[in-house]
C-alpha cells in the first residue's frame, strides 16, 4: 500500500520529468523539426520531378533486345490496335500516336516520320519494338537488366510534358481546297526537272488498280507521257530540303512466284494490304520535309551513295535513279521494261489527294506544284 509521503514523491518526480521534457522542446529543436520536414518534402518533390520507373519485360531474339508494344501501352495507360490483314499497328503512348508497318523500318509519330531505323516485329496479336524505340521515338531513358530480362523505363515528368506536345496538331487536310493545297505545297520542286505531269489518268494518284483491288497512291513519271526521255541513268532529285528516313541500299527483289502470290491474295480482299503495298513499291527512298510533308520515291534502280537514314538533304540533291524494282518487269528479269519514278506525297501521314473530288482536280494540283517555271532547278541531264 502506497503511503501518502510516497505519493508526494511520485508527484514531484513526475513534475520534474515534465519540466525537463519541456526544456527539450526549445525553439532550436522546433526549427530542427521543421527543417527535417521541409527536407522530406523536397526529397518527395525531387522524386516526383524525376518521375517514376516502370518495369517492362525484355526479350532477346534475332541478335537484339525487344519489348512488347502491348505491355508498353498498358504500363503507360495507352493503347495498341493491331490490324493483322494490313500488317499495321496504331500505338498511343502518353497521348502521342505512332503508326507501324510490318517489315518497314520507318516509324510515324503523329504524322511525322522519324529518321531512325526502328523496324517492329509483328507477332500474334502483339508487336515487338527494338529497345532503340524507347530512346529515339519515345525520347525516354531506360536501363536494360539482362540477367533479369527486364527494362526499367524512366518517365521524367518534365520530359513527358515536352514529349506530349508531339501529339498536338491543328492541321486538318480535309479543310484544304485544291488551291489551298497548291499554296501549302508551293515549296516543292520537280523530282525530274523538265518532266511534265503525265497525260494519262492511270499515272495519277487515285487511279484504280483492279489487278490488286486497290488504288494508285502516287504520281508516275514515265518517259514519253511526261514529255522527256526517262531511263536508268535518270536521277531522282529531292524536291526540297529534308531528312532521309529510309534508304533501301540492301533491297532484294521479289521472285515471280512471291509477287504473284501477294497479288492473288490482295485480289481476294477489299483493298491492297498496307504492308504488301510497301513490297510492291520496290527499292525506295523516303524523305521527311517541313510542314509534315513526306515523299516516298519508289521503284528505284539504285540509291545514291551517301544517302542514309538521318542524312539531311538539300533541294536538288540526287537521291537515286529511276528503275522498275517491285514491278512485274523486274521480277521477270527485264531491266528496262516499264521504267518510271513513282512518288507518294503525304501530309502528316495522309495522302495529299485523299479529299480531292476527282482525277481532274488531282491533276490541277499537281500541275501547279511541279510545273511552275519559277521553281526550276538544273536540268536532269546535268547530273548524268
Amino acid at each position: 500500500m502506497i503511503t501518502l509521503q510516497r505519493r508526494r514523491w511520485i508527484a514531484i518526480f513526475t513534475v520534474m520529468i515534465l519540466i525537463l521534457a519541456g526544456c527539450a522542446l526549445s525553439p532550436d529543436s522546433d526549427k530542427q523539426t521543421v527543417k527535417q520536414h521541409e527536407r522530406k518534402l523536397q526529397e518527395k518533390q525531387v522524386e516526383h520531378q524525376r518521375g517514376e520507373w516502370l518495369t517492362l519485360d525484355a526479350e532477346h531474339r534475332e541478335g537484339q533486345w525487344w519489348i512488347s508494344a502491348r505491355q508498353l501501352a498498358k504500363v503507360t495507360k495507352g493503347s495498341l490496335e493491331v490490324d493483322e490483314i494490313n500488317g499495321t499497328a496504331e500505338l498511343d503512348i502518353l497521348g502521342v500516336p505512332f503508326f507501324l508497318i510490318k517489315e518497314v523500318s520507318v516509324v510515324e509519330r503523329n504524322g511525322v516520320y522519324l529518321p531512325y531505323e526502328l523496324e517492329p516485329l509483328f507477332t500474334e496479336n502483339d508487336v515487338l519494338l527494338p529497345l532503340a524505340f524507347l530512346e529515339n521515338a519515345l525520347e525516354a531513358e531506360y536501363e536494360l537488366v539482362e540477367t533479369d530480362q527486364k527494362v526499367r523505363l524512366s518517365l521524367d515528368h518534365e520530359a513527358v510534358a515536352v514529349f506530349s506536345q508531339h501529339g498536338q496538331t491543328t492541321f486538318n487536310l480535309q479543310e484544304l481546297s485544291a488551291d489551298d493545297l497548291i499554296d501549302y505545297l508551293s515549296f516543292l520542286s520537280n523530282p525530274i526537272p523538265g518532266a511534265k505531269i503525265s497525260t494519262r489518268d492511270s499515272h495519277l494518284p487515285g487511279a484504280p488498280r483492279s489487278y490488286r483491288n486497290g488504288y494508285h497512291e502516287g504520281i508516275d513519271w514515265y518517259g514519253g507521257a511526261t514529255g522527256i526521255e526517262i531511263g536508268l541513268d535518270t536521277p531522282v532529285l529531292s524536291v526540297a530540303d529534308g531528312v532521309v528516313v529510309r534508304a533501301d541500299h540492301d533491297y532484294v527483289e521479289m521472285d515471280l512466284e512471291e509477287r504473284e502470290g501477294y497479288l492473288s491474295w490482295s485480289a481476294q480482299l477489299s483493298d491492297t494490304p498496307t504492308y504488301l503495298l510497301d513490297k510492291l513499291r520496290g527499292r525506295s527512298v523516303w524523305v521527311q520535309y517541313e510542314h509534315g510533308v513526306m515523299i516516298r520515291y519508289a521503284h528505284l534502280s539504285a540509291v545514291e551513295e551517301g544517302i542514309e537514314v538521318g542524312k539531311e538533304v538539300k533541294r536538288g540533291d540526287v537521291l537515286g535513279y529511276v528503275g522498275n524494282s517491285g514491278t512485274s518487269f523486274a521480277v521477270k528479269g527485264d531491266e528496262y521494261g516499264g521504267l518510271h519514278l513513282h512518288a507518294d506525297l503525304l501530309i502528316y501521314g495522309e495522302l495529299f489527294w485523299k479529299y480531292l473530288d476527282d482525277l481532274d482536280e488531282v491533276r490541277y494540283v499537281l500541275e501547279h506544284i511541279f510545273q511552275d517555271e519559277s521553281k526550276l532547278i538544273p536540268d536532269a541531264g546535268d547530273y548524268k
